[in-house]
């Protein structure tokens, strides 16, 4: 015959392991054996936060014992003050002498002047001309009037037309020297000199542009004949603020005689 069944269910089994576990553990020997336990699980717990301790108390720095501040270093001494650069002299260039005039220049700047009753007239700026068109003939050529006819009567004309611009001009160029004679007694011209060669430069190449317009000869010849006198006044300017400069550079006064425009 076999084995009679101890536990017909599996509840029946673990109910009975309960009861047989319970009752072990109220036995001298089921005591100790929980105490035991108990024992090894705190010692495990203890060796984990003493771990953590030791961890936290290596990161935080040791306060090391006080002690006595070291001396403070000694001052160094001052840099001696370096020697100012002296200051290099002046050194005043004189510049170069302008190159001299051309020849054609100073021949048609000494021209006589006319000396008839028109040029005096226009010279002294009498109300018995009247020059609301003579403003035209102060520029440099091309000229716009219209040519006039061919005729001799047009051809007087034109010739009174010069002596008329002759008294003009010299009238205005007086006037100018004047104006900058009063600068040159404050004191405006004398240091600015420079601007009087500048001026002259520039009315140089004026002059020369003139002179090729005359030799293109597709011009009327009243246009020619105007274009002359207007040559002839800048020789006359280009000379007399050459004077000016050099009379300055000189230290001389070249605005006592007007009357010698």
């Amino acid at each position: 015959m076999g084995r009679r069944a101890k536990y017909l269910t599996l509840d029946d089994k673990m109910a009975a392991l309960r009861q047989q576990k319970a009752a072990y553990s109220r036995t001298e020997r089921g005591k100790a054996a929980r105490q035991a336990q108990n024992a090894r699980a705190y010692m495990k717990h203890h060796r984990r936060r003493g771990t953590t301790k030791s961890a936290e108390s290596e990161s935080v720095p040791q306060s090391s014992p006080k002690s006595s501040p070291a001396p403070a270093p000694a001052p160094l001494p001052a840099p001696e003050p370096k020697p100012k650069p002296k200051p290099s002299p002046t050194v005043t260039t004189t510049p170069p002498p302008p190159s001299p005039l051309p020849s054609s220049i100073l021949t048609l700047a000494n021209l006589p002047l006319p000396n008839s009753f028109l040029f005096h007239q226009a010279l002294r700026g009498s109300h018995l001309i009247d020059e609301s068109d003579l403003p035209q003939w102060d520029k440099p050529p091309p000229y716009t009037s219209t040519p006039p006819p061919d005729t001799p009567a047009e051809a007087q004309f034109t010739r009174n037309l010069v002596d008329v611009m002759h008294g003009r001009r010299l009238r205005l160029e007086r006037e100018g020297v004047v104006v900058r004679g009063r600068k040159f007694e404050i004191g405006e011209i004398g240091a600015g000199r420079g601007a009087l060669r500048e001026v002259e430069r520039r009315l140089l190449d004026e002059w020369e542009w003139g002179k090729e317009f005359v030799k293109s000869g597709d011009i009327c010849e009243r246009h020619r004949i105007m274009a002359e006198c207007w040559r002839q006044w800048q020789a006359r300017r280009i000379f007399r603020y050459r004077q000016e400069a050099d009379s300055l550079d000189a230290g001389r006064n070249p605005y006592l005689c007007v009357d010698q425009v």
